[in-house]
């Protein structure tokens, strides 16, 4: 049976490609990938979303959109989500619990089980501002209360969304 990245009702979704996942998704394909690892970004059309799903790939299962996966040896090594406007912790809170419940990737025709990768999420707020504190805490409490390994999760903020990029890109590379 021949699947494809069409769910029925997919236009219902919501969703838009940044420009600045677009942008980090380009830096980072044309840094990693001479070192062995694949660069998956969302580009803004349906032929090249990142979906993350749970037993079958149907839409009965899907979870979400991925921004950004990188990929070694058909292992996910990291995966990124950009908040290119200003989210409220809830927000935050429901992309990392539809990223830790995903079992598989699929892009395209290609599909990799994700294990234990490196969650960063990139957030456009103020670096000192009350979202921060609230997205943190919850954060926290969340993976005290999951046994979620909090270490594996990096929370980025920033004012600008050009610094927001470059600090992504920065951490994706030391993680890896």
């Amino acid at each position: 049976m021949e699947l494809s990245t069409n769910f029925e009702n997919l236009e219902d979704c919501e969703f838009m490609a940044g420009k600045y996942t677009q942008i980090l998704g380009e830096r980072l394909k044309e840094r990693l990938e001479k070192d062995g690892y694949e660069v998956f970004y969302d580009h803004g059309d349906q032929k090249h979303r990142i979906v993350a799903y749970f037993k079958d790939y149907s839409r009965r299962y899907f979870l979400s959109f991925i921004d950004i996966a990188v990929v070694r040896n058909e292992e996910v090594k990291v995966l990124c989500e950009i908040e290119e406007t200003s989210s409220n912790p809830k927000k935050v809170l429901g992309d990392l619990i539809s990223i830790l419940l995903a079992e598989k990737l699929r892009y395209g025709s290609l599909e990799y089980y994700v294990i234990s990768p490196y969650v960063v999420l990139g957030l456009y707020a103020k670096e000192k501002g009350v979202k921060r504190y609230q997205t943190e805490n919850i954060l926290n409490r969340f993976c005290e209360i999951f046994g979620v390994d909090r270490g594996k999760i990096v929370v980025i903020f920033a004012e600008d969304l050009d610094w927001l990029i470059d600090l992504v890109e920065k951490t994706v590379l030391e993680l890896i």
